[in-house]
């Protein structure tokens, strides 16, 4: 006679390490929520001015048009050989003037992924230009449709290397997310051991909204790592 598999009901709870850290910069978006910021990590050095625009040009361009005394603009390399993304940081209003004369006078970026720069421009009293580093807000779980700590209840088969009950497991999750807030795929990294709960936590996931990740204001996709380690510009 062949004993009928043991099939256990267990409890789980995802419990979700906090995204402070002792560099946060807390700041509110466009839609009044608090987020936790800080400076981009890349590049992980400042580049030289000129290795990223044509200072003389745009210098010339700033000390003969009327434009406002201080301008500061994002700018986003994606490393694909496209154009920077610029966008302005102070102003609701860029001068089409200005913009054409940073975007003739970008160098080529090419082959270092992901990254941003602010580009700070000064017109009177003295022309001055220089590069400061962006802001990136990385990715939260939007409290309006998950909580800190995620419960479920899934039905699992008795077996060899099964955990005990009560045992702490560490999961490892990768949520690559897309600049609406929305989880495109879910990977585990490390896995429970116990296939049902893998299964339940990776449907877990697929549902959740997130904040997207914002670089300098401009929301980018990004991977959110459940572990507290995430992936930044």
């Amino acid at each position: 006679m062949i004993a009928a598999p043991i099939r256990w009901s267990v409890l789980f709870t995802l419990l979700l390490p906090s995204a402070a850290t002792s560099q946060s910069l807390r700041l509110v978006d466009a839609n009044g929520r608090e987020r936790r910021c800080e400076f981009a990590g890349k590049p992980k050095r400042l580049p030289a001015l000129g290795d990223v625009v044509d200072s003389t040009a745009l210098s010339q361009f700033l000390g003969t048009t009327a434009v406002p005394d201080t301008t500061r603009l994002s700018l986003v390399f994606d490393g694909k050989d496209n154009p920077a993304t610029i966008r302005p940081i102070d102003l609701s209003v860029l001068s089409a003037g200005l913009v054409d004369a940073v975007q003739s006078g970008l160098r080529a970026q090419n082959g270092a992924g992901l990254w941003a720069v602010r580009l700070r421009m000064i017109s009177r009293p003295a022309v001055s230009i220089d590069l400061e580093r962006s802001v990136y807000c990385p990715a939260q779980m939007d409290v309006a449709t998950a909580s800190v700590a995620a419960t479920g209840r899934v039905m699992v088969r008795g077996g060899p290397g099964l955990q005990s009950p009560g045992n702490s497991i560490d999961i490892v999750a990768e949520v690559s997310i897309d600049a609406e807030g929305r989880p495109t795929q879910v990977l585990l990294r490390r896995r429970s051991n116990i296939p049902e709960m893998d299964d339940a936590i990776v449907r877990y996931y697929q549902t959740v909204h997130f904040l997207p990740a914002l670089i300098d204001g401009r929301a980018i996709p990004s991977v959110f790592r459940i572990d507290g380690f995430q992936r930044r510009p």
